[in-house]
């Protein structure tokens, strides 16, 4: 395996912290994008296993966390976000081989909002791990609107936090995300949580771009990315071949539940067949 980390320069001077693992005798690329609060150094697991099974993984912090520059866990508007990816692709040095996108929560609506404004990507498929893509029915149109105000006048205000006993049933993994000091702990800004609640509502509207194969993985007791949010992607998507698997009883982090072989199972197996 060769491990490669580097910085790399977007076009307002904004490092981004970018990892390579790769192998001699790949047989496909990933794309990972990261969640809400986090960074790439928590995906060793899953990268392993995916370099053991043949796989290339390409990743990097997004702006504002992990070894990223930028405002802590903040954004003017998510399209950046998007807009980081595109260059980021841009100057990733890669295999010719197949090249899926995948994304974890925020990662996953990421994603989705390049898919459908770059459609002349060359992925071989897009995995949604525990997509955040449905707005929660506690956020009443009011909260929505008084959402976006606060968004204009207070964009750094800090609201709620992310629950970190709600990631996963594994209580090891739960402390070694309260105690990870990459990752950002504090209350979702305004700025941020009312941008998110707009990707999701363009996402929803534009699922049906999507037409290459996708793979969309959610746990039954996602408590943070509403599970339905995944079955509207899966109904949405022109995709032909698409694949829509719950798995019962999981949290938010698929990745880091007891079942997460089981999981990571699912998800090299079709890889391989699509490769």
């Amino acid at each position: 395996m060769h491990l490669h980390n580097q910085y790399i320069k977007l076009p307002d001077y904004t490092s981004l912290y970018t990892i390579s693992n790769t192998i001699s005798d790949a047989k496909a690329n990933i794309i990972f994008l990261h969640g809400y609060t986090e960074h790439i150094g928590r995906y060793g697991w899953m990268i392993e296993q995916m370099n053991q099974a043949g796989i290339n993984v390409f990743a990097y912090d997004h702006r504002g966390y992990g070894k990223s520059d930028g405002t802590r866990a903040y954004i003017n508007r998510f399209g950046q976000y998007i807009d980081d990816l595109d260059v980021y692709l841009n100057q990733l040095k890669k295999p010719e081989l197949p090249t899926f996108l995948m994304g974890h929560s925020m990662g996953s609506l990421i994603g989705v909002g390049y898919l459908v404004n770059h459609l002349e990507h060359q992925f071989a498929g897009f995995i949604s791990s525990s997509g955040a893509l449905k707005i929660d029915e506690s956020i009443s149109p009011f909260l929505r609107k008084i959402s976006g105000i606060m968004s204009k006048i207070a964009p750094h205000l800090k609201t709620i936090k992310l629950d970190p006993n709600a990631l996963s049933r594994d209580p090891k993994e739960v402390v070694k995300y309260f105690t990870d000091p990459g990752v950002y702990h504090g209350g979702t800004k305004a700025r941020l949580g009312f941008e998110m609640l707009e990707a999701m509502k363009s996402a929803q509207n534009n699922f049906h771009k999507i037409n290459i194969p996708v793979l969309i993985l959610h746990g039954t007791e996602d408590k943070l990315a509403d599970p339905l949010g995944s079955q509207w992607m899966y109904d949405k998507v022109s995709s032909t071949d698409k694949k829509l698997e719950y798995f019962e009883g999981l949290y938010h982090e698929i990745m880091n539940e007891p079942e997460k072989d089981d999981v990571i199972k699912v998800l090299i197996t079709w890889i391989k067949e699509r490769s």
